[in-house]
């Protein structure tokens, strides 16, 4: 693998696949994922030369490390978190980062916000919640189903409402 330093935090590689390769052997797999895309897209602009902000890797990698006593908290209270997860927001902005999650314990993601922000203060020191952004609940696919087969059937007797008008 040919590589050439360009700066500390950035690496100038000469192809795709090491820079894959290299990301692979440093950085959780999911991260890779999400850098694959700028990787391409610094590749159309750069003609064969890949950058990669290794800094910003390894922020998301060191913040991830922080919260886990914050999901363990939160497991320990009966509020499993699937799939904790730290991403850049907004985009191109390495100093700030969203926190994305599963729960599955509730049917609202107010509620989940409601349940996790006072963990996440009393678990984690000052420095991550100023790197936080925003806390991003998701639900659960059955909960999201049922939320639009709801929506659906309003719809449809709205509709039917409007027919006999």
């Amino acid at each position: 693998m040919r590589k050439t330093r360009k700066n500390k935090g950035n690496f100038r590689l000469k192809s795709l696949e090491s820079a894959v390769e290299l990301l692979l052997q440093n950085y959780p797999v999911n991260l890779v994922k999400k850098t694959i895309d700028r990787i391409d897209k610094t590749n159309r602009i750069n003609r064969g030369n890949f950058t990669i902000d290794t800094q910003e890797l390894e922020m998301t990698e060191i913040l991830r490390q922080k919260l886990e006593p914050f999901a363990k908290e939160c497991a320990r209270r009966g509020y499993p978190l699937i799939n904790l997860r730290v991403c850049e927001s907004p985009p191109g902005d390495p100093a700030r980062f969203a926190i994305r999650f599963r729960a599955d314990w509730t049917e609202s993601r107010i509620v989940a916000m409601d349940v996790v922000h006072p963990i996440l203060q009393e678990t984690t020191p000052e420095e991550v919640h100023r790197k936080i952004f925003s806390i991003l609940p998701e639900l659960s696919p059955e909960v999201m189903q049922k939320r639009h087969e709801e929506a659906f059937n309003r719809l449809q007797e709205r509709l039917r409402m409007a027919e006999t008008l």
